[in-house]
This record gives C-alpha cells, sequence and structure tokens, in this order.
C-alpha cells in the first residue's frame, strides 16, 4: 500500500531557517559596510551582532509560526 508522505512541516523549517540564514548575512554585511564606510569605532559589534541575530531568528520563527497549528510547530 502506497503512502504519500507529508514534507510541508520539513519544507517550512528548511524555507524558515535559509530566511534566518540568509537574513543574518545580509544584515551582517550591512553592517559591516556601515562601519567600513563610516569609520566607526569598533565598541558596539558585540551587541548589534547580538541584535542582528536575533533578528534574524525571530523573522525565521515568525515566518515559520503563522500558518495552521504554529504554536505547535514552534515549540
Amino acid at each position: 500500500m502506497y503512502r504519500e508522505r507529508n514534507f510541508s512541516g520539513a519544507s517550512q523549517v528548511f524555507k524558515s531557517v535559509l530566511v534566518s540564514v540568509v537574513s543574518c548575512f545580509v544584515l551582517t554585511f550591512l553592517y559591516a559596510l556601515i562601519l567600513r564606510i563610516f569609520s566607526l569605532g569598533d565598541g558596539g559589534i558585540r551587541i548589534v551582532n547580538s541584535v542582528i541575530k536575533v533578528l534574524s531568528v525571530f523573522l525565521g520563527v515568525f515566518l515559520f509560526i503563522r500558518d495552521e497549528k504554529g504554536l505547535l510547530k514552534g515549540a
């Protein structure tokens, strides 16, 4: 007996991880570009890097839990 497998959950996880990683790379690149262009000090790099990572993870999670059973998937 043939059963179709439902990979929609796995594809949603993959897409959300991909969005998080790409947004992290893009935001980090933009911040590095801003640091380079305006010759800012390196005192806030750790803080801004942490904020970029949190925003990227939040974006990926937000895109993932917006469908049905979002709380269950997010947990």
